[in-house]
């Protein structure tokens, strides 16, 4: 399963899985991940300059935060009330490969 983070670019460069991102135009991309190992995706994204989008199976209603905000509202129509969902739905849009599952 693919997750979403908000990082630098230099930080998801280091990343070993499948990755795909988007440009928010805050020194952030909109990233999708798919882990090959669940203890390499803990070590980084517990990074400081990396930050977590809700799970989008287990976090489904957790509504976006301030900080996820001040990032995707540059490129993206959300709100407090939105979850990750609503991202992923805009941002697939703009690409493809940024759907929860590509087949």
């Amino acid at each position: 399963m693919k997750l979403f983070y908000l990082a630098p670019i230099e930080k998801l460069k280091e990343v070993n899985s499948p990755w795909h991102a988007l440009d928010l135009g805050t020194g952030r991309h909109l990233a999708c991940v798919r882990w090959k190992d669940e203890r390499e995706e803990m070590i980084w994204s517990n990074h400081p300059d990396v930050v977590r989008l809700p799970h989008p199976i287990f976090e489904s209603t957790m509504p976006l935060s301030d900080e996820h905000l001040k990032h995707l509202c540059n490129r993206f129509e959300v709100s407090r009330d939105d979850g990750v969902h609503a991202v992923i739905k805009q941002a697939a849009k703009q690409d493809p490969f940024m759907r929860l599952e590509v087949l």
